[in-house]
């Protein structure tokens, strides 16, 4: 029993005398109902994957100890000092050597609710314009899920900058790296883990890694402290906060497809809502 529970038990008690458990599933299903709404449930989609291609084009780059929480705001200033300092230095020395990439996701009015993903991409010559690419994910996703998605836009784009360095025959290294600011979803990508909850993202991720494959090329995604003031993360940040607001207020058509598992996620939502009116 989780300590939340712990503290719900002895009010439970105490009103169990009108409590109607019956009565008070009705009313969250109703609540689930309503917030779901006419979006359509998708199912988990599990593909046979040639997991070794995957490893070999999609790894992991870990460049500060300390950084591989999402959330550092419990750490020292020191600490926060430092990561974002290797963040910073690293950047600086890749950014002629290597075209950048830094994604994002954003969702916009509670956790499981709009949600956009935008990707940077800073090219290896400053005279060159930086683009952004941003993309609706969904009027009901989790957060998690729309930084998978904005990793794997930075993925496509990342593919899409190779195949125009080879076609102008230029000379740089064979990696790109994927800056991100949310390392769950950097481990999904890598480990496999939470994408199996989403339809079609393992897909998606396979066909991306046989690209890279074919073009001898790698990506390595990189977990990097958000709201730093680091410029591509800034602006990977507030395009995706735009295209969230805006799905939100109907100005942006985005899919009504809701997982499984977010459905999930919106019902825990719904009961800890309703247990904390009690």
């Amino acid at each position: 029993m989780s300590n939340n529970e712990c503290h719900l038990l002895p009010r439970l008690l105490k009103e169990s005398s009108r409590f109607c458990p019956l009565e008070f599933i009705k009313v969250i299903s109703k609540e689930l109902a309503r917030e779901i709404g006419d979006c359509n449930i998708t199912k988990p989609i599990y593909p046979v994957l040639n997991y070794r291609n995957t490893e070999s084009a999609i790894t992991c780059l870990r460049i500060c100890q300390g950084s591989e929480r999402d959330d550092n705001s419990n750490g020292s200033e020191t600490v926060m000092s430092e990561i974002q300092k290797v963040a910073t230095e690293f950047i600086e020395q890749h950014h002629c050597s290597s075209i950048l990439v830094f994604t994002d996701g954003s969702v916009f009015d509670c956790p499981v609710g709009c949600e956009a993903c935008s990707a940077v991409l800073y090219a290896m010559s400053d005279t060159e314009k930086v683009q952004v690419h941003v993309k609706p994910v969904g009027k009901r996703v989790t957060s998690v899920r729309c930084e998978i998605e904005g990793i794997i836009q930075g993925i496509e784009i990342a593919i899409q900058s190779l195949h125009d360095c080879q076609s102008r025959r230029t000379h740089e290294t064979i990696y790109r790296p994927i800056l991100c600011d949310c390392n769950s979803a950097i481990e999904a990508v890598i480990n496999k883990s939470e994408s199996n909850k989403y339809p079609g993202v393992l897909r998606r991720l396979q066909d991306l890694c046989d690209l890279l494959n074919n073009s001898s090329a790698s990506v390595k995604p990189i977990h990097i402290p958000g709201h730093a003031g680091i410029h591509g993360n800034e602006i990977a940040d507030v395009r995706a906060r735009e295209v969230a607001r805006d799905i939100y207020a109907g100005k942006i058509s985005a899919s009504n497809d809701i997982s499984v598992y977010d459905r999930y996620k919106l019902a825990a939502l719904l009961l800890k809502k309703s247990w904390q009116r009690k």
